[in-house]
């Protein structure tokens, strides 16, 4: 027979009963999805086109985020360039792949420093 197991306070309860993070409206949902879409749809203009037709697309009358996003790929600038992209392509992943060889074991050598190698040497075979 197994003894019972103590529970101290209040077990827990299933659930947030706090009410947690309030939805977002549907209009901000719907401005949301909007703003990603004309931003997807920028950063693929802007990405195909050559740089002369940047230079020149650049002194046009463009909206702040156009304007951002032309400039990030003007200046070669590489982070927000790679924001943007993982943005739409999504974020690459990385495969890292650990294998042993028999053949080459992981091998390590301690050094000890200070000590005469004499004294390491009559040492090393106590138990």
């Amino acid at each position: 027979m197994e003894p019972k197991k103590r529970v101290i306070g209040k077990p827990f309860q299933k659930g947030n009963k706090g009410g947690g993070r309030k939805p977002l409206p549907p209009d901000v949902k719907h401005a949301r999805a909007m703003a990603y879409e004309d931003m997807c749809r920028t950063v693929i203009k802007i990405r195909s086109m050559k740089e002369a037709e940047a230079v020149k697309h650049a002194k046009l009358n463009l909206t702040l985020g156009e304007r951002v996003i032309l400039t990030a790929y003007l200046k070669k600038d590489d982070k927000l360039i790679k924001q943007y992209e993982d943005r739409l392509f999504g974020k690459a992943t990385e495969n890292i792949t650990l294998q042993s060889d028999i053949e080459n074991p992981l091998s390590m050598q301690i050094v000890i420093k200070g000590l005469d190698d004499n004294i390491f040497k009559n040492n090393r075979n106590i138990t």
